[in-house]
């Protein structure tokens, strides 16, 4: 077995900060994060911070930094960008939110609409299950980008 020397401080590549349903946003990410297209992807919300952060410092013991926290939301990235220097990246998903106003400009914003309204019909607009759905498309999206999960 290997021994383990965890960092003093939990670091991620490229600090990546954003939506992933902006346009170019996720293959940004995918550039700035991912080592040679492969990506540890990391799930939470700030209940779970603490854990995810020692998680992050336990695979940097192992050489692994090629990693993204996909956040439940916007400010639990905005918090780790301050509290941690920009040394962790995150990112958040609006898939299934209702668009803002700059949205609706976009390629598919009558379909994400309507997905949003349906999301939020069935009670799901900020539920889990939603932040689950959009791990799951994140996911699958890099994988059609020819990179690994």
């Amino acid at each position: 077995t290997r021994a383990m020397a965890l960092p003093a401080t939990p670091r991620t590549r490229g600090a990546f900060y954003g939506d992933l349903e902006a346009p170019g946003a996720l293959e940004r990410m995918v550039r700035t994060t991912s080592l040679r297209g492969e990506l540890v992807l990391l799930h939470g919300n700030s209940k779970r911070r603490r854990l995810l952060l020692n998680l992050i410092a336990q695979l940097n013991g192992l050489d692994i930094d090629h990693i993204l926290l996909l956040a439940f939301t916007p400010d639990m990235c905005e918090r780790l960008r301050r509290n941690r220097n920009g040394a962790v990246g995150c990112a958040h998903s609006s898939h299934l939110l209702p668009p803002s106003p700059l949205a609706a400009t976009r390629p598919n914003a009558t379909k994400s609409a309507a997905m949003a309204a349906a999301a939020a019909a069935w009670g799901m607009a900020d539920s889990n299950y939603r932040h689950w759905l959009a791990k799951w498309r994140t996911m699958r999206r890099v994988l059609q980008g020819r990179g690994q999960v």
